[in-house]
């Protein structure tokens, strides 16, 4: 999951928790949204292989669009995709 949060961190995404402004500073900021695009993210939310410890039936989903992410069913529609952790 951190590797997804970066790629909003790295385009100049803000990741705050629900917070209003901030998703639509992240939406109205063009340069942000060709970034995450131009990196082969273009779908708004993505699954990520963090799997909930307390419920295996969530997991992790990050939503470049608004730079958000929270638990979800499996069971909603994503994406996926890959990606490699930078050192």
């Amino acid at each position: 999951m951190s590797e997804l949060r970066k790629v909003i961190t790295d385009c100049g995404g803000e990741m705050k928790d629900d917070n209003e402004a901030e998703y639509k500073k992240n939406g109205n900021n063009a340069s942000y949204q060709s970034c995450y695009k131009a990196k082969g993210f273009t779908s708004n939310d993505y699954w990520s292989s963090t799997t909930n410890a307390s419920d295996s039936s969530y997991a992790w989903n990050v939503y470049f669009d608004l730079g958000d992410d929270d638990w979800y069913g499996k069971t909603y529609e994503g994406y996926v995709r890959c990606v490699r952790g930078g050192q």
